[in-house]
């Protein structure tokens, strides 16, 4: 993720922060950062290789960043469904052109985007809602 918010205005160690604080200590963002770690050689040639992915991804990553900025936004600041979807889009993106098993694991973390709209981060990492 820091190396795709290279050239961009974000704070790397906001998304540090939020690896950390929030993404480490969930089974969600333990699954997510698994993958990320096996997937994550792979993931940075897709994104260098392709400037629109590149594009996109440094789009997501700085909508998202504004949800990340205080323990305060990441624990109450819904989401609002457009990072959601575009953030879907984006790895939908990214699977047209990944390995069968990079498909499979973006496949599996698209499966929890719904748990994220309309809940804060911290709540969408929590899982879904009752």
């Amino acid at each position: 993720m820091t190396e795709t918010a290279r050239g961009t205005t974000i704070d790397p160690n906001v998304l540090r922060s939020f690896r950390d604080q929030y993404l480490a200590k969930s089974p969600t963002g333990q699954r997510w950062l698994a993958l990320l770690d096996q997937y994550n050689i792979e993931l940075a040639a897709l994104v260098a290789g392709d400037a629109a992915l590149r594009a996109r991804a440094q789009r997501v990553l700085k909508t998202l960043a504004g949800y990340l900025r205080t323990s305060k936004t990441i624990e109450t600041k819904p989401l609002d469904q457009a990072p959601v979807g575009e953030l879907e889009a984006t790895m939908e993106a990214a699977a047209l052109k990944a390995s069968p098993g990079l498909r499979e694991a973006i496949r599996s973390a698209r499966a929890d985007m719904a748990q994220f709209a309309g809940r804060s981060m911290a709540a969408g990492l929590k899982g879904r809602a009752e």
